[in-house]
């Protein structure tokens, strides 16, 4: 009997030791840079923050401002889930005064998730983002002269599809470099499988919170993908298209972050010689 309660008594230490140690380890801010080659004229550098659900944000607003602008890039998607479903108005105009401090570092698009949907803040969510000088890209393509080229930036709403109802649809041209900002990673293989001319070249998604529990590029669940999910961190290809998936900057609910640190990629995309 003595040795099962000493066993069970080790298993029991041996699991909040590794669940304390995947806690603390999950606490840091991960700027991952991913570089990538197109077949288009234009070079451009990506900051890509999502999932952070203010005011349940697991790093700082000033660390992640300093974060983004050391890296100077030329876009900043910011790719739903930015306020957190419980947030309250205070909360909003907190968002907003960030928001004008990302605007004043690169131009900044901003799509809606799951949670602003949510929220019965979603109208004044979007007025203080318009007042902030974020763009709101509401199932909608907006087109950007730059060096090299033209960029078709096109912003889905949480689960709206990629197809001609969105806004300037029929704008988009082969040519362009195109930047999908989707907040559902899972939904990829729709997002990649319209005709060449509509594909984007790269895709940019957060919401699964980089699988919550992870141990390496293991992911053991995330929502609307269930256990073992697939597209949970880092860089994926589908039919041409790189989609990048950010583990986001904040908790939601009953969250836990295990090995699974707080995540900015940062795309270099090279254009090609």
């Amino acid at each position: 009997m003595k040795v099962a309660v000493i066993v069970l008594l080790t298993i029991i230490v041996a699991v909040c030791v590794t669940a304390s140690v995947g806690y603390v380890a999950s606490q840091d801010l991960d700027c991952e840079t991913l570089v990538f080659s197109t077949n288009k004229k234009v070079s451009l550098k990506i900051a890509h923050i999502s999932d952070l659900h203010f005011p349940f944000n697991g790093v700082e607003l000033t660390e992640i401002l300093d974060a983004v602008k050391s890296v100077n890039p030329g876009v900043i998607a910011l790719t739903g889930d930015m306020l957190d479903d419980d947030g309250d108005k205070e909360d909003v105009i907190s968002l907003g005064k960030f928001f004008a401090a990302l605007a004043k570092i690169a131009r900044c698009y901003l799509v809606i998730g799951n949670h602003e949907i949510g929220s019965p803040l979603l109208d004044y969510f979007i007025e203080v983002t318009a007042e902030s000088g974020v763009i709101a890209l509401d199932n909608k393509a907006e087109f950007v002269p730059v060096e090299g080229g033209r960029l078709a930036v096109i912003g889905l709403s949480d689960a709206y599809p990629y197809d001609k109802r969105v806004k300037n649809w029929a704008q988009i041209r082969e040519s362009d470099l195109k930047i999908l900002l989707a907040h559902r990673p899972e939904l990829v293989e729709d997002y990649a499988s319209v005709t060449d001319d509509k594909k984007p070249d790269f895709i940019f998604s957060g919401h699964a919170h980089g699988g919550l529990l992870r141990m390496g590029k293991l992911a053991f669940y995330a929502p609307n993908q269930g256990v073992f999910p697939k597209y949970t961190s880092g860089a994926y290809v589908k039919n041409g298209s790189t989609m990048i998936v950010s583990r986001g900057l904040g908790i939601s609910g009953v969250d836990y972050r295990f090995f699974n640190k707080y995540h900015i990629p940062i795309a270099e995309i090279k254009a090609a010689e």
